[in-house]
């Protein structure tokens, strides 16, 4: 009988299995051993094979926050809501749940859907995200079967921008009926639109295997995205991306039910420079 070969799915768990063993004994003879000394070397020991251990397995440990885990290397964290979250306390959204919590620095609000729908928490969630200094941005949920012109004029009619808010956000997650390129089409159209009105150049927030499929390519490479790619340690994605929404079962102070939870690719002062002047 032919040896059934081992995947690769199976050897990296073999592989973690081992690594974390050998932790478990590091760690064990940290607490038993007396000598200071001893322990030093057994603690850099330890922190190199941490090093080792991420560059051999591609991953990257990470912290805990907000209910679930933080990718590594981000200190500017956000998130986006809707009605759907129902009555925030905005309050208690600015203010870390402990000490050791990062704060939520910006949200992104839904104003507008189509060419009529408006969130009826917008105007709300706008103003007190504002008023307890979170940096706030509004943002368009597209529907590629309707008028383009149409959706940026009901977004331009809900949307005020002012002086430190994020750029405007078209929110693109559905395919057209139409075909592609009529919504390639539509969807430049809006941008231009809003760009034109605001001054400023949108961001483009799709799921990543959205962007691969239909927003590749140079019609949009001068524009910003925020990509949408869930419960993984790192971005593996062809866009330039500014935000990644990397789950959507955070649990945030001020906040009924689970949200969806970002990082920006930058500091806060880099945050700021994208904002309205």
């Amino acid at each position: 009988m032919a040896k059934k070969k081992k995947t690769k799915k199976s050897k990296n768990k073999t592989s973690k299995l081992k690594y974390f063993v050998c932790l478990a004994v590091v760690a064990f003879a940290i607490f038993v051993i007396n000598s200071n000394t001893a322990k030093r070397k057994i603690v850099i020991f330890y922190n190199v094979c941490c090093v080792y251990f991420e560059k051999i397995n591609n991953i990257t440990f990470q912290e805990k926050h907000f209910g679930v885990s933080i990718p590594h290397g981000y200190t500017i964290h956000g998130i986006d809501v809707s009605h759907w979250q129902r009555k925030i306390n905005w309050a208690e959204v600015a203010s870390a749940a402990r000490p050791d919590e990062p704060r939520i620095s910006f949200a992104f609000i839904k104003a507008s859907q189509g060419k009529i729908m408006s969130d009826k928490y917008f105007l709300y969630n706008m103003r007190e995200a504002r008023r307890n200094g979170i940096i706030c941005g509004a943002y368009h949920y597209y529907q590629p079967n309707v008028n383009s012109t149409e959706q940026a004029k009901n977004f331009i009619s809900l949307v005020t921008l002012q002086k430190g808010d994020l750029p405007p956000v078209l929110d693109i997650e559905e395919e057209s009926p139409y075909g592609n390129e009529n919504m390639r089409t539509g969807i430049k159209n809006w941008l231009q639109l809003i760009e034109k009105h605001y001054g400023m150049k949108p961001i483009i927030y799709s799921s990543n295997s959205f962007h691969k499929d239909y927003l590749s390519g140079d019609d949009f490479k001068d524009y910003p995205f925020w990509i949408a790619h869930y419960y993984k340690r790192k971005i593996k994605t062809s866009s330039k991306w500014i935000f990644w929404q990397h789950s959507d079962k955070a649990r945030v102070n001020g906040i009924c039910g689970n949200v969806d939870i970002n990082v920006f690719n930058g500091n806060l002062e880099k945050l700021k420079e994208l904002c309205k002047k």
